[in-house]
């Protein structure tokens, strides 16, 4: 007979089921938890299982960096005469064209300039007309000895005077020339003779000096009252002593020094400046001598001829020259006034820089990179430039130059860049298809750093392992092949190319980042990022 269940038992039996059922619901919300949150299996299975399949096309990687725009081609424009500048057309930031004029002297400048070209047009006539006189003179002297049977010297006193004196001043310079030569070997090439005999010097000057040392402590240790006048003139002869012994000293091991080949050519020159300028000029001085005994012990010859040639050469080109003189501002081609360095008023010195003219049919934009880019984009990497301030136009650019010097600290090393513009375009010229471009302007450059075209590429979060070794889930037969092994090459954001390995329409197992929007692409990222830490 079953006997009934006393209440307090009934309540117990009730509390254990209470337990036990809040018990199962805690473990389920912890599952249900854990399976939310864990982070080594958070892909959805539909995800985990997508087969993708190897495929031909390009990798491509690219950086972005900033940068601004500069006109690098510019001229600077001056006057070639001194004056006052009286006229200023332009500000600093005008377009100009071509023949405008920019600027003007003042009358009395330009007067001084047209002075200057009428007296090279007389020195012109002058050369023209002694041309002629020489050439004349060659033609008589020529006939003139022809028909005389003997020929009779023309004795001019006042050339012969001139000889004479031509003759004794060369001799004197020549003597003076080799003076000056001997004083220069004998310091840069000192023979041994001439290095013992400053070594005996010096040695006879220092037991000189010691000798006068030994009166004059004996005169101090011996005598009570010395005489002053006696004191005084053996201090003055140790003073004089010794500096002649320094100087022998020096000279002695200067000479030891050169003679072991111890000093360059440079620094012999410049040791010596003064008796190498010597040197140079007697020898200039000499051969001037030279050409004035030449000229007045010849008749009038070809050679005559030749300097009067030579002097019309030198007064035509005199006369381009003043007549070139800018004695106004005129713009050489089209640009942009970029600065004006006078004022109106302003006096200002022949050549001095008065304007500077930028070309702005050249438009380059300069930045820099990092130091991984700067040593893989060359004068062929294709860039992109977009400009802030217009939104909306791309142009195709080119690298001109990277430099070769690194900018910055050393924890962030770069290069500065330079990209040309390509596109045929105007600066500060606006069309219905050009914009307006100016200097300064900030910008985007897009840079191609790395280009793989036609290889066999997969996406880039497929491969499992390590970037040394690198492996992919195989997908054959509908069978899982973890591990498979392959070789990788260049890799942008998303594709990596496949060197050895795979093959054409080879399948992967893997999750193809095109296919997913765009909160499962980042969800898959953190959840690689994280899996592979």
């Amino acid at each position: 007979m079953i006997q009934p269940i006393p209440s307090d038992s009934r309540i117990n039996i009730t509390r254990i089921l209470a337990i036990l059922i809040t018990t199962g619901i805690i473990v389920g919300l912890i599952y249900g938890l854990y399976s939310l949150f864990d982070s080594d299996g958070s892909i959805d299975d539909s995800l985990e299982q997508r087969v993708i399949t190897v495929e031909v096309g390009d990798v491509i990687d690219s950086t972005s960096i900033q940068g601004t725009t500069i006109f690098p081609n510019n001229s600077l424009l001056r006057f070639g005469i001194d004056g006052l500048v009286s006229k200023i057309h332009v500000q600093e930031g005008d377009a100009v064209s071509a023949g405008q004029i920019l600027m003007e002297l003042d009358e009395y400048s330009i007067a001084t300039a047209n002075l200057s070209v009428a007296a090279a047009q007389y020195e012109l006539y002058k050369s023209h007309q002694a041309l002629q006189q020489s050439q004349k003179l060659v033609s008589n002297t020529a006939e003139a000895l022809h028909s005389m049977p003997v020929p009779v010297p023309d004795t001019n006193w006042e050339v012969a005077n001139q000889i004479v004196a031509a003759i004794i001043n060369r001799n004197q310079l020549v003597d003076d020339l080799a003076a000056a030569q001997g004083e220069l070997d004998f310091l840069v090439s000192p023979s041994e003779f001439d290095t013992a005999s400053a070594e005996v010097e010096y040695l006879s000057l220092q037991l000189s000096l010691k000798a006068v040392q030994q009166d004059y402590d004996e005169m101090l240790s011996t005598v009570s009252f010395p005489n002053i006048n006696e004191l005084d003139h053996t201090r003055a002869r140790l003073t004089v002593l010794r500096h002649h012994r320094d100087n022998a000293l020096e000279t002695w091991e200067r000479m030891v020094a050169i003679t072991k080949s111890q000093y360059t050519q440079e620094e012999l020159l410049e040791m010596f400046t003064h008796n190498f300028a010597k040197v140079v000029t007697i020898e200039q001085a000499l051969a001037k001598i030279n050409a004035q005994i030449s000229l007045l012990t010849s008749l009038p010859s070809d050679e005559l001829v030749g300097l009067q040639q030579a002097k019309l050469s030198h007064a035509v080109e005199t006369l381009a020259k003043n007549q070139a003189r800018v004695v106004e501002i005129v713009a050489p081609h089209d640009g942009i006034i970029r600065q004006i360095h006078v004022t109106l008023g302003s006096s200002i010195k022949a050549y001095q820089v008065v304007i500077d003219l930028v070309d702005a049919s050249v438009i380059h934009v300069a930045s820099s990179i990092n130091e991984v880019d700067a040593l893989r984009i060359t004068s062929e990497t294709r860039a992109s430039v977009t400009f802030h301030a217009l939104p909306g136009y791309q142009f195709t650019g080119q690298i001109v130059n990277v430099s070769n010097t690194p900018v910055g600290n050393p924890s962030a090393v770069s290069y500065e860049v330079t990209v040309a513009i390509d596109d045929t375009l105007e600066a500060n010229e606006t069309t219905a298809n050009r914009p307006r471009i100016i200097e300064g302007l900030s910008s985007t450059i897009d840079i191609v750093t790395l280009e793989s075209k036609g290889v066999l590429r997969i996406p880039i979060h497929t491969v499992t392992g390590s970037m040394s070794l690198p492996t992919v889930i195989l997908y054959d037969d509908e069978s899982e092949i973890p591990d498979h092994p392959i070789t990788i090459g260049n890799h942008d954001d998303y594709w990596i190319e496949v060197i050895k390995g795979l093959s054409e329409g080879d399948q992967i197992l893997g999750v193809n980042l095109q296919s997913l929007s765009d909160s499962s692409v980042d969800n898959l990222i953190n959840i690689t990022t994280r899996g592979n830490r």
